[in-house]
């Protein structure tokens, strides 16, 4: 599932499944973990705050271009919350594959080849509809 992409990006409402879903790409398929939420851990835990967050967006993204731009695999996990979020991601190569883990019993995957869907010329992921304001549903 995994043998061409560069990068990884797992999107998904908090509880949805993420976190647990990227370290395991990570360590089965040897890819630098990152994340927003890495970069409010200190010295005394975790210590998240707002006013930081553009902040750690940056940070996570710049780290996710030196690693692609280094030849390294890179799994990165956010919520991701609306698809134009991960444009930044998007941009850092053409071997991209996208996972949105289901809340529900079962962890089902969504995947999207970025690089098919931009040969191909379709837009991808795309939203098709709403069931809250962040409980998007991609087809």
């Amino acid at each position: 599932m995994f043998d061409d992409a560069q990068l990884v990006i797992v999107r998904g409402l908090p509880g949805a499944g993420k976190s647990t879903l990227a370290r395991e790409i990570s360590l089965e398929c040897r890819y630098v973990h990152l994340e927003n939420d890495m970069y409010f851990e200190g010295p005394s835990g975790y210590a998240h705050d707002r006013k930081q967050m553009e902040h750690a967006k940056r940070r996570c993204l710049l780290a996710a271009k030196r690693g692609i731009s280094g030849g390294g695999r890179v799994v990165v996990f956010n919520v991701f919350a609306k698809t134009s979020h991960m444009c930044g991601y998007l941009a850092l190569s053409e071997q991209v594959v996208v996972i949105r883990p289901c809340r529900g019993s079962c962890l089902r995957l969504k995947t999207v080849p970025v690089s098919q869907s931009r040969a191909s010329g379709t837009r991808q992921p795309r939203v098709t509809r709403r069931r809250g304001p962040h409980d998007e549903v991609v087809e």
